[in-house]
């Protein structure tokens, strides 16, 4: 009798525990669990036994539900589209006790965590790191170039670009954060005028030859004219050389041209062969003159987007000099000046000597 367990001593089961033991021996479905009889939080109380609606009671019940972990779950509602009907979206029917409106028991809705407030002394670091520094002697230098630059002539699209640029920059309250949000606009601005450099050669090429051989054969006309003036000078007599040279030296001057160009037929009206060396050389002269400026016209656009390639560059620079980046800074100043010398070369080209070309 000893192995024997004394029924007596057996704990007593409520009915209603033993009805909820027996449902969670039971395999763990949908089909076994729901109380058709029992909706969540609106129970029978009718004297029945209501032990059977206690599941349902517990897993639906939206103020259980809101306890329970979401490890594993989904967000609802969710959205079909099958077979080409009309898509349709079941949502939660809070009466139904976690049932959708088609009945069907849906997954749980993922918990939100709230985020942590951001401690009062990070917020304060974080404000001080976003005031931007007092300017330097360097930046405030750069502040003022790009201030008080002003394109003049020089107005090409990647010139136009770089001043833009810098205009929005000096705007900008914190300038030293701000500039690397500019840097690639700027190396743009710089290809575009280089660009245009390279298609205002192509471009003005012909115009530029077609003007440089005017201006060769006009000078070596010219040359000609002048030496056979020179020629007749030699042919008066000894008391009129003087005066001639003197009118040759005034025909030379701006100033005194005019009046040389009244009195130098009547002073040699005697000597037709000089008169008409002076009536040929002061038209052979304007030619030339002509010729001079048309060739300077037509080097003109060259010589623009040469030093808009200049420019581009010190704009660049004095940003990068705003900005703190001394070293980029430099970088461009040296561009800026090898560009400078080129466009100097080029407005300053010697011009083809009498004769050079006649030949071709």
């Amino acid at each position: 009798m000893s192995d024997r367990i004394n029924d007596d001593a057996r704990p007593q089961i409520e009915p209603a525990t033993s009805a909820f033991l027996d449902q969670l021996q039971k395999p763990f479905s949908a089909g076994n669990i729901a109380d058709t009889n029992a909706v969540a939080g609106n129970r029978k109380n009718d004297g029945q036994d209501s032990s059977k609606s206690i599941i349902n009671e517990l897993l639906f019940d939206p103020k259980f539900m809101q306890g329970l972990p979401n490890a594993g779950f989904k967000p609802g509602p969710y959205e079909t589209n099958i077979g080409g009907f009309q898509k349709q979206t079941n949502t939660v029917n809070s009466d139904r006790g976690g049932k959708d409106n088609k009945g069907e028991f849906l997954e749980l809705p993922a918990i939100v965590p709230i985020p942590r407030p951001i401690p009062p002394e990070i917020l304060q670091k974080r404000a001080e790191a976003q005031k931007p520094a007092p300017l330097s002697s360097d930046q405030k230098l750069a502040l003022k170039e790009l201030t008080d630059f002003k394109p003049g002539t020089i107005s090409g699209q990647g010139m136009a670009e770089a001043k833009e640029l810098s205009d929005q920059l000096i705007k900008e309250k914190n300038k030293v954060t701000a500039f690397p949000n500019y840097k690639e606009r700027f190396q743009q601005a710089i290809a575009t005028s280089d660009q245009d450099f390279f298609d205002a050669e192509k471009k003005h090429a012909p115009a530029i030859a077609a003007a440089e051989l005017k201006y060769t054969l006009a000078s070596s006309k010219f040359t000609d004219t002048f030496a056979n003036f020179d020629g007749e000078i030699k042919k008066l007599p000894p008391e009129l050389q003087a005066k001639a040279e003197t009118l040759k030296t005034d025909l030379q001057d701006p100033a005194k041209t005019e009046k040389a160009k009244q009195r130098y037929a009547k002073e040699f009206k005697d000597y037709p062969d000089f008169v008409n060396s002076t009536t040929k050389l002061l038209a052979d002269s304007a030619t030339f003159i002509q010729a001079d400026l048309d060739l300077t016209a037509a080097r003109k656009p060259v010589v623009t987007a040469a030093y808009e390639e200049v420019s581009t560059r010190w704009l660049y620079s004095a940003a990068a000099a705003l900005g703190g980046d001394t070293k980029l800074s430099k970088d461009m100043v040296n561009e800026a000046y090898l560009m400078a010398q080129r466009a100097l070369e080029i407005e300053r080209k010697e011009k083809p000597a009498p004769g050079k070309l006649v030949d071709a």
